[in-house]
């Protein structure tokens, strides 16, 4: 039987998504990534009382998709971080770090995966380092790419972040396309896949 989504406990953090609006992104990429976010968005969103972020790569006004060719993936995910890190640092100095009272963040990025000419490496390990620096909790920062499509190239960057990127604390949670639950073949994503990377079991009976 599935699991009434009313009945899921949402973990105490906040949840963010990052959706890649590059050109790499159109076609049959956008719909998986539109469909997978129409599954999970409103699920996440009745179970966080600060309601949850969206945020584009690429488009100006959060509301809508760019068109654009602006593909710095790398900016728009330091920019995010580095406001939220900015809020915790304030509070650990003043409260202490295990009393800041700012939630734990998920942000959940759904891309095709396609290396752009600047990296992401440097920035995570830039963040990892500062919450090590203000002696953070464990839990307090988790990035979770999810790739759309199936590029191999864009697999294996997306591998290196989380298994072979070497940081002063791990980060990042990545789930390439040759890696999710299907029958043969590279599966497509799904919002159950997300639901339960955040929900637990329970996010799967959804």
């Amino acid at each position: 039987m599935n699991m009434d989504p009313q009945d899921l406990v949402l973990p105490d953090s906040d949840i963010a998504f990052l959706i890649d609006d590059s050109n790499d992104m159109k076609g049959p990429q956008w719909t998986e990534a539109k469909d997978t976010l129409e599954a999970v968005f409103p699920i996440c969103a009745t179970h966080d009382s600060n309601g949850v972020d969206l945020y584009f790569l690429n488009a100006k006004n959060d509301q809508c998709r760019s068109t654009g060719f602006m593909e710095n993936s790398t900016y728009r995910l330091e920019e995010i971080l580095n406001l939220y890190l900015e809020i915790f640092e304030d509070h650990a100095k003043r409260d202490g770090p295990n009393n800041t009272g700012v939630r734990p963040l998920n942000l959940i990025v759904i891309t095709c995966g396609k290396q752009n000419h600047n990296p992401e490496g440097p920035v995570i390990k830039n963040f990892s380092q500062r919450l090590v620096n203000a002696e953070a909790p464990e839990d307090q920062l988790r990035i979770r790419f999810w790739q759309v499509g199936d590029d191999a190239l864009a697999a294996a960057h997306l591998k290196y972040l989380d298994n072979k990127l070497e940081c002063p604390r791990d980060i990042v949670d990545a789930v390439a396309f040759d890696q999710r639950p299907k029958p043969s073949g590279g599966g497509t994503l799904t919002g159950k896949e997300i639901l339960k990377a955040l929900f637990g079991s329970g996010g799967a009976a959804v």
